[in-house]
């Protein structure tokens, strides 16, 4: 139970220090910056964050980076004057976006709807999240 604790700790320390980075700064903080400061934090902490694994620790740093570059983008975005629409990406890569079926998903970049057939992965998904963000039905014609 401690180990999930202190990765949370991480995780929301982290992503305090890139928000606040980009709110103060309009500047942004990698995953590099972050990981190589872990070797600091753990030798500061050696009770909790330092009697963890150091590899599991760069891969909640990862995940944090993945999330935050979402957020990154759809916060440039806005300061361009452009439309952001948040979609929950959940599922969508597996639910056909025709029929609505779940999908198998045999190799990476092909989903097979047990209806329609099989369809490209990335195109699926993006028409997918497309009918989510309220654009359209997702059953357009295949282009």
């Amino acid at each position: 139970m401690r180990l999930l604790a202190d990765h949370c700790d991480l995780y929301n320390a982290a992503l305090e220090e890139r928000r606040e980075a980009w709110r103060m700064r309009k500047a942004s903080v990698s995953y590099g910056m972050q990981s190589a400061q872990l070797k600091d934090l753990r030798a500061a902490d050696p009770d909790g964050q330092g009697r963890h694994s150091f590899t599991a620790q760069q891969q909640t740093l990862r995940r944090l980076s993945t999330v935050f570059a979402a957020f990154y983008e759809r916060a440039r975005a806005e300061e361009a004057g452009r439309r952001v629409i948040l979609v929950n990406p959940a599922g969508t890569s597996v639910g056909c976006h025709a029929c609505g079926a779940r999908c198998t998903r045999p190799r990476q970049d092909r989903v097979i709807c047990p209806r329609c057939g099989p369809h490209d992965a990335d195109v699926n998904g993006a028409r997918n999240i497309y009918a989510r963000a309220g654009l359209g039905s997702g059953q357009a014609p295949a282009a």
